[in-house]
């Protein structure tokens, strides 16, 4: 298609803003899987299961968390200056993967649902930003790249919902994200049992924002559901202490997907003014 063709479809206001937050999340995100272990020394999900399952030896699984470590630190880098899709869709695989197997080994059925931003933000990017070969603006991609994202968001804040409201009755890490995080940067004491009532509420509003980001178009809540996901990854830190902060890198897409969706509709969508037609 030539540059005079009448079929042209010019870009919507914003649409480098939205591309470039969306290259920052997936890269931020593989660099978080890299300081998991660079920094932690966690074995990646697939190794662990390989350990447990097929009898893959501890230095081997270490050989091969290095070699991941320093691909996706390389991915990152990709992501940030030149998306392609021969990066993108294994660094999607490879988030897909992790959650499945960290659903077999911990028996947690809801891992691929709370970590859909995760698999999901790359192919958003594909679609947005594909290359090579690079292919000019087209609006319908647009949208289905906004769904994608929309989905992905919808349902990881499902997912953490669900899971907020199960801990609230049996206890769980949700619950120490609070005690913790209260005591070290508010200096106050919260009870378990408040804090469980606190992951009842969470968890309901959770579920609530999350589908009314699937049947409407606020800004509101999408902002909102950017704060409160980059807060809930934070929590990490606050709770546990500077040195998670590749917690908070892995979890960027909670807040920065909706992010995504909330710069879209503020800056290419023009909302028109209410008026009245005279009888």
């Amino acid at each position: 298609m030539d540059g005079g063709s009448p079929y042209d479809q010019p870009e919507p206001r914003g649409w480098s803003l939205v591309q470039a937050t969306l290259r920052i999340v997936v890269a931020v995100q593989c660099w978080g899987v890299a300081a998991t272990w660079l920094q932690g020394g966690n074995h990646a999900a697939v190794l662990q299961f390989a350990m447990e399952h097929n009898g893959m030896a501890e230095s081997a699984a270490a050989r091969f968390d290095n070699i991941i470590a320093v691909a996706m630190l390389a991915c990152g880098a990709l992501t940030l200056t030149r998306p392609c899709w021969p990066v993108l869709l294994p660094v999607s695989g490879w988030m897909l993967l992790e959650s499945v197997m960290k659903m077999l080994l911990h028996d947690q059925w809801l891992e691929p649902a709370e970590h859909a931003s995760r698999y999901l933000a790359p192919v958003a990017l594909i679609v947005i930003d594909f290359w090579p070969p690079k292919l000019k603006f087209a609006l319908g991609w647009a949208m289905v790249s906004m769904w994608l994202l929309r989905i992905a968001a919808a349902s990881t804040f499902v997912g953490h919902g669900l899971m907020a409201i199960f801990q609230s009755g049996t206890g769980g890490n949700f619950v120490d994200l609070i005690t913790l995080s209260a005591a070290n940067v508010l200096g106050a004491t919260v009870s378990e049992e408040h804090a469980r009532v606190a992951l009842a509420v969470i968890g309901g509003v959770d579920i609530g924002v999350a589908l009314n980001l699937l049947i409407s178009r606020s800004r509101g809540v999408a902002f909102w559901m950017a704060f409160w996901g980059f807060a809930a990854a934070a929590s990490r830190v606050t709770a546990y202490g500077p040195e998670q902060y590749h917690d908070i890198l892995i979890r960027v897409a909670n807040g920065g997907v909706p992010a995504v969706v909330g710069i879209y509709w503020w800056r290419a969508i023009r909302e028109q003014p209410s008026s009245v037609i005279p009888g």
